[in-house]
């Protein structure tokens, strides 16, 4: 009972958050991305970012609503300005992050340019993925070849 006391509680006193204005005027947005071994982007004004969410792709733009997303793997596309060519990278998961100051940050466990993957070796390294997954005794194992599967399908899907 105390559990749902502090949930009702907690529901009827929050409201939604809405972004506030950017301080750079509202029509950029502070992009921020890294990886345990790089900083990609270090707040960096940019036009919009899309990340794939597990719930589903989001465009993010200035003024987006605060939130916390987990990454899938796919595809992280950024448009510096609106007309021009976005930066693709493929990441293999991670999260991401929208603050009310139009801040968005995304922390990746890798991530690769989509010019820098070899398509063609994909194949061959989800075929070894799936072999190890049906040889995995242990569970760690077997998750870890579960995730390599997941990637390397997500890959494929660039492809197309």
């Amino acid at each position: 009972m105390l559990g749902r006391q502090f949930i009702r509680k907690f529901v009827s006193q929050s409201r939604p958050l809405l972004a506030e204005v950017a301080p750079t005027g509202g029509t950029t947005l502070n992009f921020r991305f890294s990886t345990p071994y790089e900083v990609l982007f270090q707040d960096k004004s940019v036009y919009r970012v899309t990340w794939p969410g597990q719930a589903g792709d989001n465009g993010i733009l200035a003024n987006h609503v605060p939130t916390i997303a987990q990454l899938r793997p796919g595809l992280v596309e950024i448009l510096e300005t609106a007309e021009s060519e976005p930066v693709k990278y493929f990441v293999s998961g991670g999260f991401g992050i929208i603050t009310p100051e139009s801040t968005a940050s995304i922390t990746a466990s890798e991530a690769i340019p989509v010019d820098e993957i070899n398509f063609s070796e994909i194949p061959q390294l989800l075929t070894n993925a799936e072999s190890a997954f049906e040889r995995a005794k242990e569970d760690e194992e077997k998750v870890e070849a579960q995730i390599a599967m997941d990637v390397y399908k997500a890959m494929m899907a660039l492809e197309k």
